[in-house]
């Protein structure tokens, strides 16, 4: 009897998110963590990926316990990273439970107006072996975590899974503002 009862109150649950959302992952929309320390004081950092590399330091490794956490790999000249960028600030402002990791891509500029073309190929192979250690294919690269450090959506191969994810979730906590 409990488990018809349960599995009544399942299905009513999903065709009710489902009717009202029709978003694959609305609950996020709705869910916040319940206590206080999940409340992030920087949600939104910017550092230059090579940091992360250098530290030897994983996506994972990023994740906030008690908080959503989004890693957002972006480049300068990436027209899809823009979109989400437009997006952020009035995100961050509707959660304080998420930390937002924006990694940069950028050439050193002294690289770029460089004529020397060894210290050029130096900075491009040093590009390579990070997007290859991180399983990086283009930008935006985006992972999101839950508050248990859960990954939850992720960009692997052909599948921009985790861009697709954070945008949804941008679109829904940002409707009002737009």
């Amino acid at each position: 009897m409990k488990k018809i009862i349960l599995i009544t109150l399942l299905t009513v649950g999903a065709y009710f998110g489902w009717e009202n959302q029709s978003e694959v992952m609305s609950f996020i929309s709705t869910f916040r963590t319940p206590d206080s320390a999940s409340i992030v004081s920087k949600p939104l950092r910017t550092e230059n990926w090579k940091w992360m590399y250098r530290q030897n330091k994983k996506f994972e490794d990023l994740s906030i316990n008690g908080s959503y956490t989004v890693v957002f790999i972006t480049s300068p000249d990436c027209e899809r990273c823009s979109e989400i960028q437009n997006g952020l600030n009035d995100f961050v402002e509707a959660r304080n439970d998420v930390a937002i990791y924006r990694l940069n891509i950028q050439l050193n500029p002294s690289t770029i107006n460089n004529d020397n073309q060894s210290i050029k190929e130096h900075e491009r192979r040093f590009l390579e072996d990070m997007f290859t250690e991180y399983d990086v294919d283009t930008t935006p690269h985006i992972e999101v975590y839950s508050p248990t450090g859960e990954l939850l959506a992720s960009d692997r191969g052909d599948s921009k899974s985790g861009y697709k994810y954070f945008r949804k979730w941008i679109e829904i906590e940002t409707k009002s503002k737009r």
